[in-house]
């Protein structure tokens, strides 16, 4: 299940597009989840998952 809709998706990867460089996202976690672990690894992921960079 996708948490973010198809419009900001298509936003995000204009926003993608636009930048020169390469992308770095950086999700910290640790051994114990914490309560919006999972969806903070989701969502990176689904993020990283809209461009190359």
């Amino acid at each position: 299940m996708a948490l973010l809709k198809d419009d900001v998706k298509n936003e995000v990867r204009e926003k993608f597009k636009k930048l020169t460089g390469q992308v770095r996202l950086v999700n910290f976690t640790q051994k114990l989840e914490c309560h919006h672990c999972e969806e903070t690894r989701r969502l990176t992921e689904e993020i990283a998952s809209l461009s190359p960079k």
